[in-house]
């Protein structure tokens, strides 16, 4: 028959011919095929290739060569980019520079921002509220020096590159799951390949390190790793932190300067300006940009109760500061605890200086041992 049966389901039979069979045959095989004329086509390239890859590989280099140079030729046209003036000094001034990628992304809305560092200032804290833009200054500026050294235009209105030996980062949290290792693990073991490679001719950005640990600990981390930046290593250093507390560094050391990004506050809704400015931000946002982030009301409203409370808190505590330290009972208890714990070892070790060996039997040495194991044994 012309119709040869195939399938019997439960809505009735399927039906195929002799054509359908062969023409489902090609499709099922068709994939293998395909491979199989690829692989000879690229197989006789390569053969027909084979006697000029000296020559080939002489040209890659030259080829590649001119395909960046015509490529950033481009780019500097087209984008509008400015020649950077290289220098041997310590010197970075970058008038109005701009993040290369997001000036391609979003042309309209990247705000420009200046940085000047050399041998009078050349560490810098910056401070500001989550989404203001800190991170993006930090790559901004190693991204226009990397650009200036590599023989390219770059996004500002003037810049002037004191040459940078090696560029370290320590941007974003992240971790290590196959080697068992933290994320506060991983900054600490990027703090301290930067701490021993970092030379006074490198640039340093670090963001928000020790924020993977208690509070009191990240703090003192930072700080230490900043003085140690700051009179050892005497590198061009931009640090972006929400510890505060670092800002005081501007006082203690003349090469250390405060910057920070601006954020404007208008009805109880935060606005973020982009723009970084002169001196330390002295306001936590991060309640507002919670709200920004629409975080249910009802969290927001416990989290601004919450603060009001601790900082009522605080200033009671500021108050009190001259009042004497009352310890908690159960602290007065390990106190207590800790002293009659004295007292004993003292007997023991009063028990001890009485034996004279020279005269004790060891059946004497036995009972005396029992003796202060007993003792010992009670406490």
């Amino acid at each position: 028959p012309y119709y040869i049966a195939r399938q019997k389901v439960s809505t009735g039979e399927r039906f195929i011919t002799e054509e359908l069979k062969e023409q489902e045959g090609k499709i099922f095989t068709a994939e293998e095929k395909i491979k199989e004329r690829e692989k000879f086509l690229y197989q006789e390239l390569i053969n027909f290739l084979s006697p000029y890859s000296s020559v080939i590989r002489a040209l890659a280099s030259p080829v590649a060569e001119i395909d960046v140079l015509q490529s950033l030729a481009e780019t500097a046209v087209k984008e509008g980019l400015v020649k950077p003036g290289i220098t041997e000094d310590l010197e970075i001034k970058i008038t109005e520079g701009k993040h290369p990628i997001l000036t391609l992304i979003k042309p309209d809305s990247v705000v420009p921002n200046s940085f000047y560092c050399g041998a009078k200032k050349r560490f810098f804290v910056l401070t500001g509220p989550n989404m203001g833009g800190k991170s993006t200054f930090l790559r901004q500026n190693a991204l226009i020096i990397i650009m200036a050294q590599i023989g390219s235009f770059v996004p500002a209105k003037e810049a002037e590159i004191g040459v940078v030996d090696k560029i370290f980062a320590r941007i974003g949290a992240s971790d290590n799951l196959f080697q068992g290792e933290s994320t506060f693990m991983v900054e600490m073991q990027e703090a301290s390949r930067i701490l021993s490679n970092a030379t006074a001719k490198s640039f340093v950005l670090i963001d928000e390190i020790g924020r993977g640990t208690a509070t009191a600990d990240g703090e003192a981390i930072a700080e230490a790793i900043s003085e140690w930046l700051i009179k050892v290593t005497k590198c061009r250093t931009l640090f972006a932190t929400h510890f505060h507390e670092l800002t005081r560094l501007e006082k203690k050391h003349s090469y250390v300067a405060n910057l920070c990004v601006e954020a404007v506050v208008k009805d109880d809704e935060i606005m973020f300006t982009h723009k970084v400015i002169e001196g330390a931000g002295g306001v936590s946002y991060g309640i507002l940009v919670a709200k920004l982030a629409s975080l249910p009301k009802e969290i927001i409203l416990k989290a601004s109760e919450i603060l009001r409370e601790n900082e009522r808190k605080l200033k009671r505590l500021k108050k009190d500061k001259t009042r004497p330290l009352e310890l908690p009972v159960f602290l007065v208890q390990q106190q207590a605890k800790t002293q009659e714990n004295r007292n004993e070892i003292k007997k023991v070790v009063e028990k001890l200086k009485e034996i004279n060996i020279n005269n004790t039997t060891p059946i004497n040495a036995l009972q005396i041992l029992s003796e202060l194991k007993e003792l010992v044994e009670k406490k």
